[in-house]
């Protein structure tokens, strides 16, 4: 067999290894393109269920988390001497521009330092050919697996997701309509017509209602969104997609705006495993200017006193009228 047939076979097997094993990067669609020493590149295909801004069809900033996520997770198993347990304990992620709608993604990947036990990884994502977001992401290396044994804990009374099937998405929405949706929901109308609006939401399994403490988010666990099916854990892009509505939604529906915040940058600092269970998000606002706003993010699921994740964004948010940009 020559070196070139053994590669295309080894990249092959990879590839149903990845796909099969990280159930989230399935179901999206994601497919690694090429690997190399401390290095790799995957694919993501656009797809209707995917998109974020269902005015344009521009793909969530969520599904961006969880492609660069997964491909420098990718990378760090590249640079490792010998295959074992890794897992994310930060993604930072600079969106600089929107992606192209109908477009597909492509994520590339790179180890910047193999540490005894940290390793570093930078990366970024492109469309077509166009880069849209830059990355730097840290994993701690050889972590302990031991599957948790503790069925999903119950979902708590009044939250109703809103999670049609999955063979169908939302359909398109115009500005027009949007803007009726935002101002609906702003002045106590239906949240989860809004949520509804954008198809990767209730893909995802993302819902958002009102409590007591103002605004809350929830990912409801399905076998989709696991990420690593031997702890097993919720994958650590979903989670960070969480974060990223908990924090839209609580500066779109506390502003005075009539479009969907775009994503500035993100960081997120995971804190423990996420299990296989509902996990939710609330977002506070820490610094409001004229057109970004800063906000602070926390995701937990048992108790708030015990996050497993925090995040931190700026959000760009357009003035009532304002066209964005």
């Amino acid at each position: 067999m020559s070196d070139r047939t053994s590669m295309v076979s080894r990249l092959a097997a990879i590839n149903r290894e990845f796909t099969q094993y990280v159930v989230l990067n399935q179901e999206m669609g994601i497919t690694i393109g090429d690997l190399g020493d401390g290095r790799a590149t995957a694919h993501l295909p656009w797809a209707a269920e995917l998109v974020g801004d269902p005015c344009t069809g521009v793909l969530h900033p969520g599904v961006l988390s969880v492609l660069l996520d997964a491909t420098c997770g990718l990378a760090c198993f590249q640079g490792l001497d010998a295959p074992m347990p890794i897992a994310t304990l930060d993604l930072r992620i600079d969106m600089l521009r929107p992606a192209t709608p109908r477009q597909d993604l492509v994520a590339e990947a790179w180890c910047t330092r193999v540490g005894r036990s940290v390793v570093f990884v930078q990366g970024r994502a492109l469309a077509g050919g166009v880069e849209i977001a830059t990355c730097a992401a840290s994993f701690m290396r050889d972590t302990p697996v031991s599957r948790d044994p503790r069925p999903a804990g119950p979902r708590p009374a009044g939250v109703d997701p809103v999670v049609p099937a999955p063979d169908q998405p939302a359909q398109p929405v115009s500005a027009a309509a949007l803007r009726t949706l935002i101002v609906d929901a702003r002045s106590g109308g239906s949240i989860a017509a809004l949520v509804g609006a954008v198809p990767f939401l209730p893909w995802l399994g993302v819902s958002v209602r009102r409590d007591e403490g103002g605004l809350s988010s929830l990912l409801s666990f399905r076998p989709r969104i696991i990420g690593n099916p031997a702890v097993p854990a919720i994958h650590g892009g979903a989670i960070g997609a969480l974060l990223e509505v908990a924090g839209a939604f609580e500066v779109m529906l506390g502003h005075d705006t009539q479009v969907i915040p775009k994503t500035v940058d993100v960081s997120v600092d995971y804190l423990r495993p996420g299990r296989p269970m509902d996990t939710f998000a609330r977002a506070r606002v820490l610094r409001s200017g004229r057109r970004v706003v800063n906000v602070a993010v926390e995701a937990w699921q048992e108790s708030p006193n015990k996050p497993v994740a925090t995040g931190r964004l700026n959000l760009l948010v357009p003035p009532m009228g304002g066209a964005g940009g």
